[in-house]
């Protein structure tokens, strides 16, 4: 299969499965995230028996997966003051653009002023709306050799992007700047608002009983109440972990009209429910480490957070502020 100049195209390389885009002379570029990270987006191959094109994306490929590749097509990079590289896989506004990259630059220059950017070299890419319900994510690699990433994936880069940004640095102060220490008076913190509650008896009877009469989880799901689809998704989880039975099969069994006893597999002891009051935002009842990133992307951002929650903000930068010997000021001001 051989592309012409301009088409995308999945080719097996050397064992490996990559985006390539057709060039002159029969050659295909590298394009897709490993080229861009790793330096690798001027290189030209030559079609020959080494290189087997599988597949012919055309000129736009649509935003998705083939062979395991990400058919997300390389546009620009920007070496953005006090950030570092953005790798942009994503088309947008000039406009649009420009307010995100300056936003990255403010809280970079925020984060380095307070002695708490990451001690770990990153890299930024930007991604294609992923009609997620989350806009971001910092994955985190434990090998000191190889970059963590930061990815930026929202409907639009403009809301919201001083938070967005400081959000996910947070996530690299809370790996690479933080001692165990510092994460466990996080952790601590974030447990003062635990309340685990213990659902038994009638009311696990209850949902099974609704289970039967609807004829399926689903249509249960639809009509019960928050706090009963809460106790469901935990009994779901101690159904599959002890009788090895998943949801699915559930599904399948009582769609068959055969004669099923839920009381079998049913939990005969009271399921706990993690119960959680947000100190910050909803989010930040996730983990500590949410809680953190929420804590700090507020208040670095200059919206309010609790006392309790900033006094810990204020101990913590001024503890790794000693350790990385960075920052002068715990002023916020530009």
């Amino acid at each position: 299969m051989i592309l012409q100049e301009g088409e995308y195209g999945v080719a097996k390389i050397e064992k490996s499965y990559r985006l390539v885009r057709g060039h002159k002379e029969g050659r295909v570029q590298l394009c897709d995230q490993k080229a861009a990270l790793s330096g690798e987006l001027d290189t030209f191959i030559e079609e020959s028996e080494a290189l087997e094109v599988v597949a012919n994306l055309g000129m736009k490929p649509s935003v998705g997966s083939v062979f395991g590749v990400k058919t997300e097509r390389y546009y620009r990079q920007i070496d953005v003051p006090d950030w570092g590289m953005v790798y942009f896989f994503r088309s947008c506004p000039k406009e649009e653009r420009a307010i995100f990259v300056k936003n990255l630059s403010i809280i970079g220059k925020r984060f380095k002023k307070l002695g708490i950017y990451p001690t770990k070299p990153f890299d930024t890419i930007v991604r294609p709306d992923l009609k997620s319900k989350y806009a971001g994510m910092y994955r985190h690699v434990r090998k000191d050799d190889k970059s963590d990433t930061i990815f930026f994936f929202p409907e639009d880069l403009r809301k919201d992007a001083k938070y967005l940004a400081a959000h996910e640095l947070s996530h690299g102060t809370w790996f690479t700047c933080m001692e165990k220490e510092d994460r466990v008076s996080w952790i601590k913190l974030y447990t003062q608002h635990n309340d685990p509650t213990r659902y038994g008896g009638n009311r696990l009877t209850s949902i099974r009983e609704g289970i039967s009469e609807c004829g399926s989880i689903g249509a249960y799901r639809k009509q019960a109440e928050p706090d009963e689809k809460d106790i469901l998704k935990e009994t779901i989880r101690y159904i599959s972990r002890v009788q090895k039975v998943r949801e699915h099969e559930l599904e399948d069994l009582l769609a068959s009209g055969e004669d099923l006893d839920l009381k079998k597999i049913w939990p005969s002891e009271p399921v706990w429910l993690h119960k959680h009051t947000p100190w910050v935002t909803d989010y930040s009842g996730e983990s500590a480490a949410e809680l953190f990133a929420e804590a700090i992307s507020y208040w670095i951002t200059e919206k309010k957070v609790p006392k309790l929650v900033e006094a810990q903000i204020l101990k913590t930068v001024k503890v790794v502020k000693a350790k990385n010997g960075g920052g002068k000021s715990s002023d916020l001001s530009e």
